[in-house]
């Protein structure tokens, strides 16, 4: 196993201030080190949409203190965080291309509400996961059953257990 931290990319569709997405931070930020990409506002049901006709901005975002804490005794890796005016797979597409570069792994959510069915057709989360997935990145999309008041602590246990295991190894070349 590789003692070096992961590079790891979060977005997701509900938006940069959505206690879902802070809820993946926090579990892999103990893996590794975190750059967070996500919309400006939310944008669930836009599937797998891309700007195509206009400039998608991106701005840095205010760190809470939470996240601030850069302490790596305790276990926890730096955060970087930017907003973008675009769509989740506009975020994935500007990280992975132009604001971040190649990571380790992509992680998109943790998303309020289920995707499972036909609703993947339509979810942000999993379209923003297929601009990842589709350019050679380990790419994980996780959602709660939850709209009303979810509960994120088993998704961050499932998302921290699931980083630990890429890291530990690594899936072949996709």
């Amino acid at each position: 196993m590789d003692d070096k931290p992961m590079k790891i990319l979060v977005i997701n569709d509900d938006g940069i201030a959505s206690p879902g997405l802070w809820a993946a931070v926090r579990a892999v930020r103990k893996v590794g080190e975190v750059f967070v990409l996500a919309p400006d506002r939310q944008q669930s049901g836009i599937g797998a949409a891309l700007t195509l006709h206009a400039p998608v901005r991106v701005s840095p975002w205010r760190l809470e203190p939470e996240f601030e804490s850069q302490s790596q005794e305790e276990g926890l890796h730096p955060v970087t965080a930017y907003s973008a005016e675009g769509t989740p797979g506009d975020c994935c597409i500007l990280a992975l291309e132009n604001v971040v570069g190649a990571v380790d792994l992509v992680v998109s959510g943790v998303n309020s509400g289920s995707n499972v069915g036909w609703d993947v057709m339509v979810s942000g989360t999993v379209g923003g996961a297929v601009q990842g997935f589709v350019r050679g990145f380990s790419t994980i999309a996780i959602s709660v059953a939850s709209v009303n008041d979810p509960k994120y602590e088993i998704a961050e246990s499932v998302l921290e257990m699931l980083s630990r295991k890429i890291k530990e190894e690594p899936p072949a070349e996709l």
